[in-house]
This record gives C-alpha cells, sequence and structure tokens, in this order.
C-alpha cells in the first residue's frame, strides 16, 4: 500500500517515481543526541522512521547487489532491471484502489526477478542531454517508461533492447490499455542472439470520441519471455472519467504496414 506521504508523479516530462520500497515504520538508526524534538527523544539508537530516507537505502541496496551480480552493467540496465521485474499488486493509501505508475512507478522491487533480466534497455547521458533542446521526440529516449503529457490522437515510441545473455531468447510482446483505447506493438515476435539488439515500436491510441489530451492513464507493454517477463509503463495526465475505467482491452497486433505513422505531442517525454 502507498502511504499518504509519499510524493506522486509524473516529475516533469518523465514518469516518476521509477520503483517504490518500504519507507513506512523502518526501524533505523538514529543519534542518541538529537537536536531537535522532531528527530526523537535523546538517549536512542534506533528509532521507528518513515519517509523517503527510509525507502531509498533498500532501492540503493538493491542497486548494489545487482552490480555485484553483473559488474559489466550499466547504470541505466540496472534502473531498468528493478523497475521492468518490479511487484506491481500495490493499492492506494485506501487499501482497495489499485496504485497506477504515478503512484508507483514500475512497482515495488523483486530482487529474485532481477538479477535474472535478459533484455535490457539503456541510454545515454548524452541523449538524455540532447533531449533538453529535442522535447517532441523525448519520448523515444529508451527508458523503461513514458509519460505523454499530451495526446494527440496516436502516439508512437521505440524501444530498444539488449540481449545481455550468452543464449538465444525469444519473445513475445504485448499490450494492454484501457477500454476503448488501444496499444499495438510490433513486431509482436522476436528473437534476439547474444549480445544484439531488437527494436520495437508501441503505437497508443486514445479512445475514439475523446479530445486530444483526455486519453487512458494506464496502458502497459509486456514482453515476455518462457523464464520471466518485462513490463513496461506507459503513461499520462488523463481526466478521471478516462483514467479510472475498469476494463482493459489487449492489444491488436498490426503487422509493419498497419503501424501508423509518428505523431507526437508537444512536450512529450
Amino acid at each position: 500500500m502507498i502511504t499518504t506521504f509519499s510524493v506522486r508523479g509524473p516529475g516533469g516530462d518523465f514518469l516518476k517515481p521509477d520503483v517504490t520500497e518500504p519507507g513506512l515504520h523502518i526501524l533505523a538508526g538514529t543519534t542518541p543526541t538529537p537536536e531537535s524534538p522532531l528527530e526523537g527523544p535523546p538517549g536512542n539508537l534506533y528509532l521507528s522512521i518513515a519517509g523517503t530516507s527510509m525507502s531509498s537505502p533498500h532501492v540503493a541496496g538493491a542497486a548494489a547487489l545487482l552490480f555485484a551480480l553483473h559488474p559489466t552493467w550499466t547504470p541505466g540496465q540496472v534502473k531498468t532491471a528493478l523497475e521492468t521485474t518490479a511487484k506491481t499488486s500495490i493499492t492506494k493509501q485506501d487499501g482497495a484502489t489499485p496504485a497506477d505508475g504515478f503512484d508507483k512507478g514500475g512497482g515495488r522491487i523483486d530482487l529474485s526477478r532481477a538479477g535474472d533480466t535478459a533484455p535490457t534497455p539503456d541510454e545515454s547521458a548524452e541523449n538524455f542531454a540532447a533531449s533538453a533542446a529535442d522535447p517532441l521526440n523525448r519520448i523515444d529516449l529508451n527508458l523503461p517508461s513514458a509519460n505523454a503529457t499530451t495526446m494527440p490522437g496516436v502516439i508512437t515510441a521505440k524501444r530498444t533492447f539488449t540481449n545481455v545473455t550468452g543464449k538465444s531468447l525469444t519473445y513475445t510482446a504485448t499490450g494492454t490499455t484501457v477500454s476503448g483505447a488501444s496499444i499495438l506493438v510490433v513486431p509482436p515476435l522476436f528473437t534476439v542472439t547474444p549480445g544484439k539488439t531488437q527494436t520495437v515500436q508501441i503505437a497508443r491510441r486514445r479512445p475514439g470520441g475523446t479530445p486530444p489530451g483526455r486519453c487512458p492513464r494506464r496502458s502497459a507493454v509486456q514482453i515476455a519471455h518462457k523464464v520471466g517477463a518485462l513490463g513496461l509503463q506507459f503513461l499520462d495526465r488523463a481526466l478521471d472519467d478516462v483514467a479510472d475505467a475498469d476494463d482493459a482491452d489487449e492489444a491488436a497486433v498490426l503487422d509493419d504496414r498497419d503501424v501508423p505513422e509518428p505523431v507526437h505531442g508537444h512536450g512529450l517525454a
């Protein structure tokens, strides 16, 4: 369950948070000589503490374990592995409503799966820097998520996966979104040999009859293999009457001739 004080996204043109970890009632070390009553009573070496400062060490420790397991991975690959294999069965603070990507990002880190990630999207610092001057194409940064600030009707994004294992792997790609909208992934089936890459195109269409800007909040792409799956998050700032639709439609899979031409709206990321 997401706590009431957890900061919600998005963060500017990007989807935030990336992941979530425990941050409430964490038994943590503290100073026995606090400077103010806000830091707890004096004389204690441990306190039950809440906040981002409690959640972030869980993430840092998880990343350190992944680097130990895969010392040649880049920070971007580690981030992708943590985010795309995270547990998504999280609720909002009422304990019943499913949390969306603006609450939890990719979800709660699951180290039992993160270390076995095979295809890993990655992005360079140079491309991040260049994207500052190219907001219309920021949605194509090779990240495990995207935040569409404007929905012109159809938006396409591409993501490139690198096979970091020593064997060829075959994946299926599917998408889900809210009723009335569509999300299409091409190619729907691909094989990646060791060390090679595969680029997929992801097209999202807003529900028919909705004006520009009113589009589904929750869309997801799953890149699945028999030993596991990656989950990519694609979200937007939709209005609640569209965002809270209960029904999910699985995307129809189109061949290359049916992929809509890319349409980029202002401020996409």
